[in-house]
């Protein structure tokens, strides 16, 4: 029970450190033409996007302490995995966006 307590505050803080960098640090009131406006931009959807990917694995990790009880899963090395995947499949969509509309992403 130790390790669930232990991991679940772990996924929690993953959930808060990109909720306080999406809403803390890079707001700003600048020329919307502006390379850093574009950057704002780029940065505020990636760290929503990977707010949502935590709040998806902290589901997993939660559903996972439940079926535990009655199946005996194990995934080797998950926490690896979950911040592999949730701070890089993220990337991919405001990437996309900059790269196909520069113009409009901002």
């Amino acid at each position: 029970r130790f390790w669930i307590a232990r991991t679940h505050s772990s996924t929690f803080m993953e959930v808060v450190v990109s909720t306080e960098l999406k809403d803390g640090k890079f707001k700003s009131e600048d020329d919307p033409a502006s390379v850093k406006c574009l950057l704002i931009a780029f940065l505020m959807n990636y760290f929503w996007l990977c707010q949502m990917a935590w709040m998806v694995c902290e589901a997993l990790v939660m559903f996972r302490a439940l079926v535990s009880c009655v199946v005996n899963s194990h995934i080797h090395r998950y926490m690896l995995k979950f911040n592999l995947a949730c701070w890089g499949i993220p990337l991919i969509f405001p990437v996309a966006g900059v790269s196909l509309g520069q113009d409009d992403y901002a």
